[in-house]
């Protein structure tokens, strides 16, 4: 099969597949590279919940003597689970110029 015809939309193919090899791995691909961090996210951040709000609220004894709020406490939770997600934008930008760069 030629690059110009495996290139062509699934209606005007001649050779009588349903889709090419580059579509298969490109959906693929999606499917695994979305599911994965946010699943990854979901197990890692989750299960230590309790621990990373305990460590929250025992730092903020320690420097003002009183408990934190259950809203403030819920607010940096939020704000912990987010970075996540900005990580993810960043570092995946940046792999482009590593890869380049330090190979």
């Amino acid at each position: 099969m030629k690059l110009k015809e495996a290139l062509l939309p699934l209606r005007l193919r001649q050779d009588g597949y349903c889709c090419s090899w580059w579509l298969a791995v490109s959906v693929t691909s999606v499917i695994v590279g979305c599911s994965i961090p946010f699943g990854y996210n979901t197990v890692a951040l989750n299960t230590a919940e309790a621990v990373i709000k305990s460590f929250y609220n025992d730092s903020y004894v320690y420097r003002n003597n009183e408990s934190i709020d259950s809203s403030t406490l819920n607010l940096l939770w939020s704000i912990t689970v987010s970075i996540f997600a900005v990580g993810g934008l960043v570092g995946s930008s940046l792999s482009g110029y590593f890869t380049m760069n330090l190979g």
